[in-house]
This record gives structure tokens, C-alpha cells and sequence, in this order.
């Protein structure tokens, strides 16, 4: 079973040119991003997004912004199965933003934020599920450079290894999270040309 992780910060970026997303809808792909993951789905790999969100708890944005910026994301890039943030800086806590419902153990929590416009379509984001995870700060942090999310994905699937799994990763960071659990970091200006 093969899992491709993704720093959305190494596949999207603002419209507005500003340093982060604080408005659901300033985000576009970088150029040859979608392509890029369409080639992994053809291998047959879950994608699964990946962020920190500490903008929450700095006052930047609301965790509702966050999950619709979420679901805006979801609509941009069709490959990903699921976004996994961490909105505190603290690491304890991770939310899900999926297309299928959570596994059993966890509950959804549906999402009533009204219909948006995105790429010419209406989106309704009851399609989307959304769920809570939280952890014991000694055993578990969610926020990267730490493992968390990828170890809550892989246990969640069932994959003991996770040698048939890459992450894209724009950050050191990245690297550390991929490394630290056996995960090939690819990085991101190896495939889309930009950053470094």
C-alpha cells in the first residue's frame, strides 16, 4: 500500500502573493503541483496533505477559515484523500478534513459552513467530513517537524512500514518528519522547478 504525504505549502500558494493563506480562497497551485500528484495517483498512491496551522492560534485566521480553506484545497487538488492540520503550536491536537467518513473510533463532525464557488461549481461541504484527534503531549505531537500526522495515517490504514511511503516537503522540517519515521522525502523543487 503506498502513501504519498504532501506539505501543502510545497504545492500551493497564495493568489494575493502574501506569505500564508489567511483567506480560504487565496490559493492556487504552484504550476505542475496537480500533474504531479496525478502521477503518483496513477501509481496507485493515497495522497494525503499535510500542514501546520499555527496561524489559528496566533490570531491569524479561525479554525472554521481553516476548514474551509481546507475544503478549497480539496476542490484544487481531486487526488488528495485527506488534509491533516495542526492548529496549535503545541502540536497536541490534529484535525482531518476528508472525503470519506473517519475511522471507526473517531466521530465526524458535520460541517455546516453553506455551499461555496469554487473553480465553476458549487461545492457543499457535507461531501467533506471533519474530524478531531488529540493527543497526549509526551506520546504524540502532531505539528511538524514531529511525525505525528504520518504516524496517525499509517496506524489509521494499517500500514506496519512505511517503506512504500514519500512525502514531498518544501522545509527541513519536512525532511526531519519524513526521516524520522523511514518515510523517502522527495523535495518539492526536485519536481515543480520552484523553491529550494
Amino acid at each position: 500500500m503506498h502513501v504519498l504525504f504532501v506539505n501543502l505549502d510545497a504545492i500551493r500558494r497564495t493568489k494575493s502573493g502574501l506569505k500564508y493563506i489567511n483567506v480560504p480562497f487565496d490559493q492556487e497551485p504552484i504550476p505542475r503541483s496537480a500533474n504531479v500528484l496525478q502521477s503518483y495517483a496513477n501509481q496507485g498512491f493515497s495522497i494525503y496533505g499535510i500542514s501546520n496551522q499555527g496561524g489559528i492560534e496566533c490570531g491569524y485566521k479561525t479554525l472554521d477559515s481553516a476548514f474551509k480553506e481546507m475544503q478549497v484545497t480539496l476542490n484544487i487538488f481531486p487526488q488528495i484523500n485527506s488534509i491533516l492540520f495542526s492548529p496549535l503550536i503545541n502540536g497536541t491536537v490534529c484535525w482531518v478534513v476528508s472525503r470519506s467518513s473517519p475511522p471507526r473510533g473517531f466521530t465526524w463532525i458535520p460541517n455546516t459552513s453553506q455551499p461555496m464557488w469554487v473553480n465553476g461549481q458549487w461545492v457543499f461541504p457535507n461531501q467533506l467530513f471533519a474530524y478531531g484527534v488529540v493527543g497526549e503531549p509526551r506520546v504524540r505531537n502532531f505539528r511538524k517537524s514531529s511525525s505525528g500526522m504520518i504516524d496517525l495515517v499509517l496506524s489509521q490504514r494499517g500500514i506496519p512500514y512505511h517503506q512504500d511511503s514519500l512525502m514531498i516537503g518544501n522545509c527541513d522540517g519536512d525532511a526531519y518528519c519524513a526521516n524520522s519515521r523511514g518515510v523517502t522525502f522527495i523535495p518539492a523543487y526536485s519536481l515543480l522547478g520552484v523553491g529550494e
